[in-house]
Order: structure tokens, then C-alpha cells, then sequence
């Protein structure tokens, strides 16, 4: 997940406009846009999902 969330970044960096290098133009699509938001969604939900689960652990013990 780590390599997907540096390599979007990357791309990011490489295809943008704003550095006007005149590097290699990429034809990005909405399905490019649609990796990055779900890739990134699904990486969020998971820590979201891990940290309420951890949470909720904790909480059991303190009431025993």
C-alpha cells in the first residue's frame, strides 16, 4: 500500500502542470482519478477501522 500511495504521489508530481518541465505529457483519464481517491479511501478506512477496534479493546478491559 505504501509503494501505491508513493507511486500516485509521484505520478502526481511527474504529470502536473504546475512544474511545466516539459516532461512527458500523460493523458490522464477519470479512471486514473478514480485509482487514486478508492486506493486512498480504502487505505483511510482501514487505519480508521484498525484504531476504532484498538479503541474498542481498551475500553472492555478498563470496565472488567
Amino acid at each position: 500500500m505504501l509503494s501505491i500511495v508513493g507511486g500516485i504521489g509521484a505520478f502526481r508530481t511527474h504529470a502536473s502542470s504546475a512544474h511545466r518541465e516539459g516532461r512527458k505529457v500523460y493523458n490522464l483519464k477519470p479512471r486514473h482519478a478514480r485509482l487514486a481517491i478508492h486506493s486512498a479511501h480504502t487505505l483511510a478506512l482501514f487505519v480508521l477501522e484498525t484504531w476504532d477496534e484498538k479503541s474498542q479493546k481498551s475500553l472492555r478491559v478498563f470496565k472488567l
